[in-house]
């Protein structure tokens, strides 16, 4: 008697369930959790929405997980679903933005999406290509025209680099990778580690990961060179005081919190030594009014340096004139709505003059005197 459907998805279910993936997700909710217990900050108006919308993720399925990425739009807003076979028009869109950025970036810092759990994407050239692949290939030539990719690559000493919220840990992967002999600290609500715990454990399987679980900082960076990952809610923020501190990163977050949540942790970032800060962020989101102005608070304390790519933000892909001649008029009037549609989503261009609310990458170094609310 052949097998029947409950059979192979009970099969199936188990495989996975003994697999590298869910053993993971099981690691992280379990640290996830006894994080939720001990901690006691409370997060931005916005973000905690956002964590409301999935709770779920403390009680996923194996299926789930072998899909994470595809969840992973709570944290990005990107869907697999706009990536599917047929959107040809994005495709080309997002070819012809990754074209401009390979003219002026380096190759070797461009990783495509890894298929893994449920990695979605555009193929070009035989890879994987979405907007997030593109936004971590900006963020990676910003840090090498500062020069602190080659301060990295250059330094004998094991690097210690601190990412400010590192979602669903895309870049975390990708910057490590780069950089591979680093300590590579995160700092995150702990439901998000849901997400880049089991994403980094299972596209990093050799990596040694460590959750924060009450200690303070001389326990949590005992032997800290022979880890790679330790991931620490923000209620153990006192507890990341790295014996050295060569980069800071935050994309996309520092403009959803409050103001004193991103001066308490550029603070912090100069207290424990900080060499470069680096923000991807607009001054704030526009529905956070719990933030008073983003370079603003940067430019307190540190030396301000814009790094300008292109003429778009990173959420912009350009759209193709189409003419009747060259493409008909049907196609040529279903692009012009795509255009529409396409300037009204995305953020203004970052060289704009006087625009608070462009994304903009954003070097800081700390400065020889010590800013206004230097504390």
């Amino acid at each position: 008697m052949s097998p029947t459907a409950a059979d192979r998805l009970a099969e199936r279910v188990s495989a996975l369930r003994g697999g590298i993936a869910y053993q993971a997700y099981l690691e992280a909710r379990e640290a996830v959790l006894r994080m939720m217990d001990l901690s006691s900050a409370q997060p931005s108006a916005y973000w905690r929405h956002e964590l409301s919308g999935f709770e779920y993720m403390l009680d996923a399925s194996p299926l789930l997980i072998e899909r994470l990425r595809h969840h992973s739009f709570h944290v990005t807003g990107l869907r697999a679903y706009d990536y599917r076979p047929g959107k040809d028009a994005h495709r080309r869109r997002l070819a012809d933005k990754l074209g401009r950025l390979r003219e002026i970036g380096d190759e070797r810092h461009l990783v495509p999406e890894s298929p893994q759990l449920g990695g979605f994407g555009h193929e070009i050239e035989g890879e994987l290509y979405n907007l997030d692949t593109l936004k971590f290939f900006e963020a990676m030539i910003a840090l090498d025209r500062c020069g602190a990719l080659a301060t990295l690559a250059s330094s004998s000493q094991r690097s210690v680099i601190w990412e400010i919220g590192a979602g669903w840990g895309g870049f975390a992967r990708v910057l490590k990778t780069a950089v591979p002999n680093s300590t590579y600290v995160i700092c995150d609500l702990p439901e998000l580690y849901l997400f880049s715990g089991p994403y980094l454990r299972t596209l990093m399987p050799d990596a040694r990961v460590r959750y924060w679980s009450g200690e303070d900082g001389d326990a949590l960076f005992e032997d800290w060179e022979e880890i790679d990952f330790i991931l620490v809610p923000a209620a153990g923020l006192s507890a990341i005081t790295p014996p050295r501190l060569d980069l800071v990163v935050n994309m996309v977050s520092f403009q959803e919190m409050t103001t004193e949540q991103v001066r308490g942790y550029l603070q912090h970032a100069l207290d424990a030594g900080a060499h470069t800060v680096y923000s991807l962020n607009r001054d704030r989101s526009g529905y956070n009014t719990e933030l008073s102005g983003l370079r603003e608070l940067m430019g307190e304390q540190l030396t301000l340096e814009e790094i300008v790519l292109l003429d778009e933000a990173y959420t912009s892909l350009a759209v193709k004139k189409a003419t009747a001649e060259s493409d008909g008029p049907r196609q040529a009037a279903s692009l012009r709505r795509l255009a529409r549609r396409a300037l009204r989503a995305s953020a203004p261009s970052p060289r704009r003059a006087g625009d608070t609310n462009s994304y903009r990458h954003i070097v800081g170094r700390p400065r020889s005197e010590p800013g206004p609310h230097a504390r």
